[in-house]
């Protein structure tokens, strides 16, 4: 018997030695044949066990990454699936990492409508026309949440104020691509590949002559905006919160601003308005001067679009508001009319291009109907819409109540500019949908800004108790 057992051992032994040479033998063999595809898996296969081990660096080079959705030969398609893939890795090791800890058991202010909206989808998931098609709706709205969840479980909060000058840095740099692709396109090393093609098909065309719409490295204009707005935002919040280089901090928020304007995104542009407007509200520093001078402005600007032609046109505007943008009128009258006909539970996820063909007439539909609040409504029904709408509210709220207990300048920074982040991103929402919740780059980047956020609001409650006792 022990002779036995003993020649299994070695058998066994045998056989992963012999293993080990097939590997070796199999990678030198493809490294000659192959040496870039083989050094690219090496290095990813080498990265992933890193992440694995420290899934706080997994965190930032996501957020290295969000910026960049197609560069190169790289296609948004490929970099959006390897963003996911590394979301999901970095959401269970952060969740792991946090699990039977304190912070696993603090308050979760974004629960109850997370929880609704996913809820909200099973039926209308089963119940959909392609119900494989939805679940990949339904798993990217798990993705988000877990993710979320985990970075509120870690200790990422205290390490905000690097996040924030991480994602500063990189829309400056952004800024200054969009300056070059402004007027000099996408030639040469200022595209990708996809960018490239896209402007061929006039897709990057202006209302200027000899101007493109820039986009940096995001898939289209409009994400390039919403995260240019990003980046206006948190300096707008830092030379409003903290007096130590507050000159620097208004210029990166005139670049950044500038390529919000490079971009041409009408969306971005009213973010990042709103964003800043929000986010000095959060502070406690809105008064009725602030309200005055905000409406004189909206005032002028209303004037200089009815009566000046040029800037009509920069905006895309004709004789009326359906000329503004006929493409989404469109996809909201057609959504209007799915509406009618699923009332309840709903069309499910990414049905609404093929559904809606044959209501618009025309076989180029886009792939939601350009607004947060009416996707959500139209894909998981009146719980869908009513999860959306909670979900904002409690953003609001949540964004408010965290600044009550604020001592630090710099904690106040943090929380503000997440604050502006997010109004700028929901009122963009109201043009387009996925920049809130989804698994775009910037979803995903506000799902770990909302982590921060409710983690950090934690501790300053936790803190706040023990002061006081």
């Amino acid at each position: 018997m022990e002779l036995t057992e003993h020649r299994l051992e070695n058998l066994g032994e045998l056989a992963y030695q012999l293993g080990v040479l097939l590997t070796l033998a199999v990678v030198v063999a493809n490294l000659a044949l192959h040496p870039a595809i083989v050094l690219l898996v090496l290095s990813v296969a080498a990265g992933l066990l890193v992440i694995y081990e420290r899934p706080n660096l997994g965190f930032w080079l996501l957020l290295l990454l969000i910026p960049i959705e197609t560069i190169g030969p790289v296609t948004f398609t490929f970099s959006k699936h390897a963003k996911i893939a590394l979301t999901v890795l970095v959401g269970i090791m952060l969740c792991v990492d946090s699990w039977g800890t304190k912070s696993k058991k603090s308050e979760d202010p974004y629960r109850w409508p997370f929880l609704l909206i996913l809820l909200a989808g099973l039926p209308a998931t089963l119940l959909a026309t392609s119900p494989l098609t939805s679940l990949l709706g339904l798993i990217s709205l798990v993705v988000f949440v877990l993710y979320y969840t985990g970075v509120r479980c870690s200790d990422l909060a205290r390490h905000g104020a690097l996040l924030l000058r991480v994602l500063l840095v990189s829309a400056l740099l952004s800024s200054v691509l969009c300056g070059f692709q402004l007027t000099r396109g996408y030639a040469g090393s200022l595209g990708s590949d996809e960018q490239q093609s896209v402007e061929a098909d006039q897709g990057f065309d202006s209302t200027l002559p000899m101007i493109s719409r820039a986009s940096a490295a995001f898939n289209g204009p409009n994400a390039a905006g919403a995260f240019l707005a990003i980046g206006a935002v948190i300096a707008f919040v830092h030379a409003q919160t903290l007096r130590s280089s507050r000159v620097w901090y208004l210029l990166a928020f005139g670049i950044c601003w500038a390529g919000v304007l490079m971009t041409f995104s009408r969306g971005a542009l009213l973010g990042s308005i709103a964003g800043c407007a929000f986010s000095f509200w959060s502070l406690g520093r809105w008064s009725l001067r602030h309200a005055i001078a905000l409406a004189a402005v909206v005032a002028i600007v209303g004037a200089i679009l009815i009566t000046n032609d040029e800037v009509r046109s920069y905006l895309r505007i004709g004789a009326d508001l359906v000329s503004a943008s006929p493409t989404r009128v469109d996809a909201w009258q057609a959504a209007f009319v799915l509406l009618e006909r699923n009332p309840v539970f709903g069309i499910g996820f990414y049905e609404f291009h093929g559904l809606s063909q044959g209501i618009i007439g025309i076989s180029d539909t886009p792939i939601h109907p350009h607004n947060g609040f009416l996707k959500a409504l139209l894909e998981e029904g009146p719980a869908g819409g009513l999860a959306y709408l909670w979900f904002a509210v409690s953003f609001v709220w949540t964004s408010r109540s965290s600044l009550r207990r604020v001592t630090s300048r710099e904690n106040s920074w943090v929380l503000a500019s997440i604050a502006g982040i997010g109004a700028c991103l929901f009122t963009q929402e109201l043009f387009d949908a996925g920049f809130a919740i989804g698994t775009s780059s910037l979803a995903i980047l506000f799902a770990s800004l909302l982590g921060v956020q409710a983690s950090l609001r934690s501790q300053l409650k936790t803190e706040a108790c023990e002061s006081a006792q």
